[in-house]
């Protein structure tokens, strides 16, 4: 496995998915600037009826929640944004250099989407602080 910081591309991607999730919690919870994972799943959740309808694109979702997390995870828990390469291909994750976590976050949500699991943030956010 390789990483890589993120270039000025990158970073200019998820501050992009980023001012989606901000748009989202207006729409949502009336709210700006919280990356609480609490917050985060009540997102989640509001948002999954809205791609279930069509109404918003399971991509959207995926992108703009991921990063949510994952910028949680940076504020809150010390991560690091990088892009990590391997076997499997490329993608946008987090490490933690003090414990060598990783963690994939647009990945998990997808995930979460297929099977329409609520509150996983909290769930993540809660293993890695006790780890």
């Amino acid at each position: 496995m390789t990483q890589r910081q993120l270039n000025k591309e990158d970073q200019l991607w998820v501050e992009q998915q980023l001012t989606v999730y901000e748009e989202m919690l207006q729409h949502y919870l009336n709210t700006s600037n919280d990356y609480g994972p609490e917050t985060i799943d009540i997102i989640f959740e509001k948002a999954l009826p809205e791609v279930d309808n069509k109404a918003i694109e399971a991509q959207t979702v995926a992108s703009a929640i991921g990063c949510a997390m994952g910028e949680g995870l940076k504020r809150q828990l010390g991560f690091e944004w990088v892009i990590v390469s391997d076997n499997f291909g490329t993608d946008l994750a987090l490490i933690n250099h003090s414990t060598t976590w990783t963690a994939f976050p647009i990945s998990s949500v997808w995930k979460r989407l297929e099977s329409k699991e609520t509150g996983f943030v909290s769930a993540i956010f809660q293993s890695f602080k006790t780890m």
